[in-house]
């Protein structure tokens, strides 16, 4: 299944490969949209976890309303950070403090970003956008 699922979804490689910068933000992307797919979403997120996926993962969790989906992206999380968060502003807190890397897929990493700002910066890019 999850072969098929990796060509059918247009990857430009085959599985066994290591995954381009496109590949792995289009598989980002396939954790919000492919609902029908989900088992096989999530086991190439793992067969190709990095540490930069955290970030966006999380703004993920923030995004969608099915519980169970959020419930097992939270679950995801946890088994690769070894953090214990299960709301988006846990994940955040940790986040501001961790050191993750960012990855060429997601330049914008908005917690490194959000320290730089003032206080009226943040305001407007928060409340105004």
């Amino acid at each position: 299944m999850t072969t098929l699922f990796f060509y059918s979804c247009g990857f430009s490689q085959n599985e066994n490969t290591e995954m381009t910068d496109d590949d792995r933000l289009m598989l980002l992307r396939l954790l919000i949209y492919s609902e029908e797919n989900n088992d096989a979403v999530f086991e190439l997120i793992d067969r190709n976890w990095e540490d930069g996926m955290i970030a966006p993962i999380v703004e993920i969790q923030r995004l969608i309303s099915d519980r169970v989906l959020f419930k097992r992206i939270n679950t995801l999380l946890k088994e690769k950070t070894g953090q214990r968060h299960n709301e988006f502003f846990e994940w955040m807190d940790w986040l501001w403090e961790a050191k993750i890397p960012n990855e060429p897929y997601y330049p914008i990493n908005p917690i490194s970003n959000l320290k730089k700002l003032s206080g009226v910066a943040w305001y407007k890019m928060v409340f105004l956008h």
